[in-house]
Parts: structure tokens; sequence; C-alpha cells
């Protein structure tokens, strides 16, 4: 297949079989069966007849674990047999079929809560299902991510907390992310500003005051709020708010941040 850049697709199976091989692994794709890969690196989709599939598209950094423990995932049978599983095939189900009926931004907030329930689907398995094969320091590292998405809104979320929470001194935790494409600090940050950046672009929270969204993703300080917003994404939370809000077409197509989910099909 051709390889797209910075990519994963979570892909459930709807009609017919498949095979998907990567890694050195492969899977049977097999209706209601869901499984993840990385379009950055080579794999290959083979199907024998007539099929269709409902793929959710995201980036590399919506997915908050290390791309090393992902790659232990890829070619697997996601959530095989486990209620978690079935729940997060059945979301992608429905969301395929709602999201080319809504307008871009709610499309997005829908995709979005996809996302967040894969992220806890993938979580479940990285923590408990694959401990034989990820390395302890992924495993740590996924725990840590783990820990820092579910506290984005706390104030008083800072590596202290998070070396104690994890026993581990705060220089421990240094040296855990090294190597890391973010250090434990940006990791924050920039998942803080993803989240803001969801709710000022929701046309449901339109009257919502900018600072208000700050401080629900742990920005106490309106004004630090707008220096790191603006520093991150090129434009002040205020402007982008405004804008987002002017902007209410359909869902269009995708934009290269933001996930999307749409349905593959074939006939032969």
């Amino acid at each position: 297949m051709s390889l797209s850049a910075g990519y994963y697709k979570v892909s459930l199976q709807t009609q017919g079989h498949g095979l998907l091989i990567q890694d050195g692994r492969e899977v049977l794709l097999e209706p209601g069966a869901l499984a993840i890969y990385d379009t950055s690196r080579p794999y290959t989709l083979s199907f024998d007849s007539d099929f269709s599939s409902n793929i959710l598209m995201l980036p590399h950094s919506q997915i908050a674990f290390p791309q090393e423990g992902i790659q232990e995932l890829t070619a697997t049978s996601l959530g095989s047999g486990r209620e978690l599983g079935e729940m997060s095939a059945q979301m992608l189900s429905q969301a395929a079929k709602v999201v080319p009926k809504l307008t871009r931004n709610l499309g997005e907030r829908v995709a979005n809560n996809v996302v967040d329930l894969m992220n806890t689907l993938i979580a479940d398995e990285l923590l408990n299902f694959s401990a034989g094969t990820l390395s302890s320091r992924h495993r740590e590292i996924a725990r840590v991510k783990n820990f820092i998405d579910r506290h984005l809104s706390d104030f008083s979320l800072d590596l202290t907390t998070i070396a104690t929470t994890h026993q581990m001194s705060v220089r421990a935790l240094h040296y855990l992310f090294e190597g890391e494409t973010e250090s434990v600090t940006d990791l924050i940050r920039n998942h803080r500003i993803e989240k803001a950046k969801q709710d000022l672009a929701d046309p449901l929270q339109q009257e919502v005051p900018v600072a208000t969204v700050g401080r629900r993703w742990g920005f106490s300080d309106p004004a630090y709020f707008s220096r790191v917003f603006r520093k991150t994404v090129g434009i002040s939370p205020t402007k982008y708010h405004h804008e987002s809000g002017s902007r209410t077409p359909r869902l269009g197509p995708h934009r290269s941040s933001l996930p999307s989910i749409s349905v593959l099909r074939a006939t032969r």
C-alpha cells in the first residue's frame, strides 16, 4: 500500500473478509473485527470478495501512547471477545452512519468522541493484555500518559504530582521520557491546548467565555492561557473561537490535524 505520514487507521470490518499484514503479523478481518495499522510504515490489506469497512483515520498525536507500544498492537484483533471492544465497534459503526449527515463541527465532535473511546480501548490493551510483549519502560510511559489525559482539567497536575503518583522522582520521570517526541511538560500543555481547541470550535459552546474554556482544561490564568494558545496554534484563543463559530459548512474534506471517519467499500 502507499504510505501516508503520521496517521493511524482503525478498521472495523462490516462485510466480507480480508487480511491485514503489518510488523510481521497478520490478522483476519471478519465482520465485527477491529484492527489498527500505521500508514507511515509498510502494510498490506487484501480482500478476496466484496467487502465494506468503517475507517477511523487519526494523526499519531491523537493516540496518547508511545508509537513503540502501538506497534505491538498493529495487525491484531483489538478488544476481541471483550465488552469494551464490542462497545468501541458499535460506536464506530454508528458514527460512520451519522457523521456524513452532520455539520463539520458536529461531525468533528462525534469523531473526537470516538477517538477518546479508542484511546480507552488501546489503554486497556496496552496496560492489561500486552505485558508480555511491551517493555517495562513503554508500559510505564503508557501509564503516565493515561494518568495525564485523565487529569488535564486538574490545576494541580504537575511533574511532582505525576512523579509521586507513579512512585518515582521528578528526575526519573524526565529520564523516562527521554527519546519521546514530547517532554512531560510539553505533553501536558499540548494535550490541554488540543482539548481547548475542540471546545472553542464547538458551535454549542460559542457563548462560553474563552477564559472559562481555559480554566476547564487546567489554565487558571487567562493571560497565560492566551499566550500559550497563541504560541501553539498561531492565533489567539479569542480569534480562534470567533473564526470557528463563523464556519458551519457540512463535513467536507479531511483536515490533517483532525480525525475523520469514512466507509470503505469494494465490489468485485
